[in-house]
């Protein structure tokens, strides 16, 4: 059983004041409170909406919850991510900077939480192996304990902006690693030391795409690939603005593609591309509110059974 680390009696920060404008009902105003351990780590957090006895207790609870789960070790950044995209009222614009929408409570206090202390809580955990050292580790075991083995720590992204009808998508046509190259895929590459998967995200589109923008991310998929030795997280978005000022330059060393979604079968793609894509949609279209965890023993379905299927 995990020990349980407390915070002492006086501890340092934030509170946000925020509130959401649902498109149906009231607004709702509430306030979020963290405390940090001396190294800067999160370890508790208070969440209040409206006025007591209004029955909001239930997020109250569920701040307690988090709390616990922090202070017992468990990691933030995978924590956050389990609660991201929780889709149930009062949801729909905000007034916090860079967060313009949310799908609940919850997925706000996620999103906030991330945005604020996820720097910090990757560089407490950032004292695993290292990447070469866990290849090293993998390739030394027999084949069939692969499949058993998963390396925790995320090494990759990609993401897939849609436009809003979720008719097209961007990708890119990659030139590296070689079994990638003239392939269609997300837009995405390698986690730098000390940076969240979200902000590794934003930073590797931004780069990729020359888009300075800010765009609303949303993850929907872990997926773990012991045989090479990574882990990447999927996150997708529908962002009419940004999907038009998005440019497709031909010069480009990996140029950037808009490629309509119902024809992606006829593409040269990524084969996961196949399932990622309807997978992506089905969040957006607000089909689904789950995050999925993928191996590669993971069975999905072929994509015949996916292409052609009216999804979003």
């Amino acid at each position: 059983m995990a020990m349980r680390q407390k915070l002492g009696d006086l501890r340092p920060g934030k509170t946000l004041l925020f509130r959401i404008d649902p498109e149906r009902g009231h607004p709702v105003n509430g306030h979020l409170t963290t405390g940090v351990y001396e190294d800067g780590r999160l370890g508790e957090v208070f969440l209040r909406i409206g006025k007591p006895g209004d029955g909001h207790a239930v997020f109250d609870q569920w701040a307690c919850a988090f709390s616990i789960a922090l202070q017992c070790g468990m990691n933030f950044e995978r924590l956050c991510q389990k609660f991201l995209n929780q889709n149930f009222p009062p949801n729909g614009k905000t007034d916090v900077a860079g967060i313009p929408r949310c799908s609940s409570i919850i997925d706000l206090a996620c999103r906030w939480l991330l945005r604020t202390h996820g720097q910090v809580e990757a560089e407490a955990f950032a004292m695993g192996p290292t990447r070469a050292e866990e290849r090293a580790r993998l390739s030394s075991l027999p084949v069939a304990d692969l499949f058993s083995v998963h390396t925790t720590t995320p090494t990759h992204v990609v993401g897939f902006c849609f436009s809003e009808d979720l008719t097209r998508v961007v990708l890119i046509r990659k030139a590296r690693p070689a079994w990638q190259a003239g392939k269609l895929n997300g837009v995405g590459g390698r986690i730098e030391p000390g940076e969240t998967s979200l902000a590794a995200m934003c930073r590797e589109f931004r780069e990729e795409t020359e888009y300075a923008g800010e765009i609303a991310w949303r993850h929907f998929c872990h997926y773990d690939c012991p045989s090479r030795g990574t882990v990447l997280e999927f996150f997708c978005a529908a962002d009419e603005k940004s999907y038009r000022q998005i440019r497709e330059p031909d010069s480009a060393d990996e140029p950037i593609r808009k490629h309509e979604v119902r024809t992606l079968y006829l593409a040269d793609t990524i084969p996961n591309l196949l399932w990622l894509v309807p997978m992506a949609m089905n969040l957006l279209g607000g089909q689904s509110a789950d995050t999925f965890d993928v191996g590669e023993r993971s069975v999905v379905r072929a994509p015949s059974e996916i292409v052609g299927e009216k999804v979003g």
